[in-house]
């Protein structure tokens, strides 16, 4: 049998349920290529071979795209009173595990490595940028 007697339906499911998989139309080569990976690309993919004598279904393989670090809220500026006590915090999406660093008018703060950073009975040396790194094993955000 020559390869060119060879038909591929390359297939697509987010969770691999039997029945969820969809045909990806345009992709008709014995070789499956994602280009510009998008998150919503992770998922599993398999591969229908067919010729005139019948067809096969490859085991399916799964797609994880890790993503780098997204900041998608963070405390804003704020005024308060000395005494006072805060908390900055920031919301993060992106691939676990995620590493975060606050600093302080560029120096980093010793043992500041959560997603919340707690300022208590604050003076006026508090006042300042404060700012949070965080990382993971394809990128980082700061804000």
């Amino acid at each position: 049998i020559a390869s060119s007697d060879l038909i591929y339906i390359w297939q697509y499911s987010v969770d691999q349920a039997e029945g969820s998989f969809v045909d990806l139309i345009e992709e008709t080569s014995d070789t499956l290529q994602l280009v510009e990976i998008k998150a919503e690309d992770a998922g599993f993919y398999r591969v229908l071979v067919a010729n005139y004598a019948g067809m096969v279904t490859s085991q399916s393989v799964e797609v994880d795209v890790i993503r780098p670090p997204s900041i998608v809220d963070i405390t804003q500026d704020k005024t308060v009173f000395p005494g006072s006590d805060i908390t900055l915090s920031v919301a993060v999406e992106g691939a676990e595990p995620l590493s975060y660093q606050w600093s302080f008018e560029g120096g980093i703060i010793p043992g500041e490595t959560e997603a919340a950073l707690p300022l208590t009975n604050l003076v006026l040396g508090n006042t300042g940028r404060y700012e949070v790194t965080i990382s993971n094993s394809v990128g980082e955000a700061s804000g």
